[in-house]
């Protein structure tokens, strides 16, 4: 039966001590050029690798991130989250992805798998930031957290676009076209914080405002 390489396995095919096997394969300490050629030569000869839950006892961190995001369907959550993976692994970090379906016991769930799975931060778009049960466990472990889409709430970062806003200067742009009877329609209204801003800046510019939310329609 096969077993596990271990350090001590390295150490002995290298002729080093198990000390400087550690310093050369976590480049943290000195050795010679020599040393640093069969301890690399060992590891490779073996198949040695590191266990993660060793790295993660020994250092306190994990080198992972954690990202929550309703769903992948939607083009702009695929193309935030393939950015993100992109610049994590540049700095040397995995991404551990889950999406919530825009369900907020999914949602808490989720955080509570990645938070067990000691993550080193969390980057989410949650379903409503100020009201999250998922952010409020984060926060009480002191997890740092940035937000994604989501507006800035406390003391959390947030990388996001004003939804608020950006639909009142669309509704604007049609109220000075001449239009007196807009519809809005919005997906997933009850759980999506953005849909709810879209919908408050749009009524802000149009005199007569009518608006649909999936699975209830509902005029205003």
């Amino acid at each position: 039966m096969s077993r596990t390489v271990t350090i001590k396995d390295v150490a002995l095919r290298a002729n080093c001590g198990v000390a400087t096997v550690s310093r050369v394969l976590n480049d943290s300490g000195s050795a010679s050029p020599a040393a640093r050629r069969r301890v690399w030569d060992a590891a490779r000869e073996l198949g040695f690798e590191f266990s993660d839950i060793g790295r993660a006892l020994q250092s306190s961190t994990t080198r992972t991130i954690g990202c929550v995001v309703p769903s992948l369907a939607n083009p702009v959550f695929a193309d935030a989250v393939q950015g993100l993976q992109e610049k994590l692994q540049q700095a040397g970090y995995q991404l551990l992805l889950t999406c919530s379906n825009y369900d907020p016991d999914s949602e808490t769930a989720a955080i509570r798998t990645l938070l067990a799975k000691q993550v080193d931060g969390l980057v989410l778009t949650v379903c409503d930031a100020g009201k999250s049960e998922g952010l409020r466990f984060a926060g009480q472990r002191g997890l740092p957290c940035c937000l994604m889409f989501n507006q800035p709430t406390k003391d959390l970062a947030a990388c996001f676009v004003n939804n608020f806003e950006a639909a009142r200067c669309v509704a604007k742009e049609f109220a000075a076209a001449g239009h007196r009877d807009t519809g809005f329609l919005a997906l997933r209204f009850g759980s999506s914080d953005r849909s709810r801003q879209r919908f408050e800046g749009s009524r802000q510019r149009v005199p007569r405002f009518r608006h649909g939310a999936s699975g209830s329609a509902r005029d205003r």
